[in-house]
C-alpha cells in the first residue's frame, strides 16, 4: 500500500480517498466495538 502516485492524477485519488475514508470508519468501529465488547466482558467477569 504506496501512496506515491496519488497526488499526480486527482481523480483518481480523489475516487481512492473516498474508499480510504470508507475503510477508516469500518475500522474505527470495529475497533471501538471490540473495546466495547472486551470491556463488557470484563464487566461480566468482575461483577
Amino acid at each position: 500500500m504506496s501512496a506515491g502516485g496519488s497526488a499526480k492524477d486527482p481523480p483518481a485519488s480523489r475516487r481512492g480517498g473516498r474508499r480510504l475514508l470508507w475503510f477508516v470508519a469500518f475500522y474505527a468501529l470495529s475497533l471501538g466495538a471490540f473495546t466495547a465488547l472486551v470491556y463488557l466482558l470484563r464487566v461480566i467477569v468482575r461483577g
